[in-house]
């Protein structure tokens, strides 16, 4: 009688300690916490840029930029905000991936995981908040995706091939320098597809979602593109060989110094052609048979040969000791005195006369020559020679 009440109580203290534990788990879970796409891809570089979050509980809301990557074991969906982006590892048997279309705006809740070099949600519960247009690629250069910026985003990209082949689990493309950029185009059983006929300095034009695939700390190397289909590597022209910028400053220079030998052979033939009616005219001056004439070939050749705009030819009278003018047509002939010359472009010429040298006025009015004013008007400047 004693022992009954005993397995009784027993009873109940059993089923009161196997209900606590049944409930223990369910009130000590960790709460899912609120994350932006960018803080789940948060790095320690102390620790070779390990992600900060692995194994957190996180909801995190995005948009869909591209249909399901499909690799051996597994899929990968991205989603992007206006900033980041972040990867879905999703199991392959996961068949709810194909009824999620880009544009389409998921909350997902889920826990942080990290596989080679990539923090992703391996995400427990989907939940469609709305659609929306489709992503459009964000331009970016080689170099700019050699980060964790643009990880998980749909970006675009252009370069020329340097390498290619094919691995167990995909296809893949190098482009060129000055950072080596993977392209690579993930299969499996069901989604075999090949990269093929490009050939090495093939420019092209890369679509696809920004990637990493670092198998061993540090984890700051080894981003990729991740494509879906061959279409999204098109090729495209060759267009210059060299930079635009090089061929224009190439062709700039050629026409400068195209320019510059114009110019100088044009100054050497205009150099030529003023010597040779300099020697054309001092041979008719040893021919002319009076100073008139002579001062009329003067005054046909010297204005061009020198760009003047007169001449006057003067005349040494040994007997008066002074300089005549010679006139021209009807004009009378003009002594100049050589010991009280008169004002003006005369007294040059008696200086010239003197010092038996070349005098070249550039100004009269602010030459240190002594040239008073004459009467009517003056030349600006001068050049007097013996």
């Amino acid at each position: 009688m004693v022992a009954s009440p005993s397995r009784h109580s027993f009873g109940v203290a059993g089923c009161l300690v196997i209900a606590a534990l049944a409930t223990g788990p369910a009130t000590c879970a960790p709460a899912s916490r609120v994350f932006s796409l960018q803080q789940v891809n948060e790095r320690d570089p102390a620790k070779g840029f390990s992600p900060i979050h692995v194994g957190e509980r996180v909801t995190i809301q995005g948009v869909v930029n591209s249909r399901a990557y499909h690799l051996n074991g597994f899929q990968l969906l991205a989603l992007q905000d206006s900033s980041h982006g972040v990867l879905l590892r999703i199991p392959t048997n996961d068949t709810r991936t194909g009824s999620f279309h880009p544009g389409d705006e998921l909350r997902v809740g889920g826990v942080v995981v990290f596989q080679d070099g990539v923090a992703m949600v391996e995400p427990q519960e989907f939940a469609l908040v709305g659609t929306q247009s489709p992503p459009t690629p964000e331009d970016v250069t080689p170099r700019e995706l050699a980060g964790f910026r643009y990880l998980g985003r749909l970006i675009r990209t252009e370069g020329k091939v340097t390498a290619g082949g094919d691995t167990p689990t995909g296809s893949y493309i190098k482009l060129d320098l000055p950072l080596s950029l993977t392209v690579f185009l993930p299969h499996s059983a069901q989604y075999a597809r090949l990269i093929s006929g490009l050939d090495i300095d093939t420019p092209v034009r890369v679509t696809g979602v920004a990637f990493q695939f670092c198998t061993a700390p540090a984890y700051d190397r080894g981003f990729q593109v991740l494509v879906n289909e061959t279409k999204a590597v098109a090729t495209m022209d060759r267009g210059w060989t060299f930079r635009p910028s090089l061929v224009a400053a190439t062709v700039g220079g050629i026409f400068l110094a195209v320019l510059m030998l114009w110019q100088r052979d044009r100054r050497s033939i205009g150099q030529r052609e003023r010597l040779r009616k300099t020697y054309q005219l001092g041979e008719e001056i040893l021919s002319a048979s009076s100073t008139q004439m002579i001062l009329e070939r003067l005054s046909e050749a010297v204005p061009e040969i020198l760009g003047v705009t007169n001449v006057q030819l003067y005349v040494y009278n040994r007997g008066a000791k002074a300089l005549y003018t010679v006139p021209r047509g009807n004009e009378e002939s003009v002594s100049i005195s050589l010991s009280a010359p008169p004002g003006g472009p005369r007294s040059g010429a008696v200086a010239c006369f003197h010092y038996r040298t070349l005098l070249s006025i550039p100004d009269v009015d602010r030459s240190p020559f002594p040239i008073g004013k004459a009467e009517g008007p003056s030349p600006k400047s001068l050049l007097l020679f013996p």
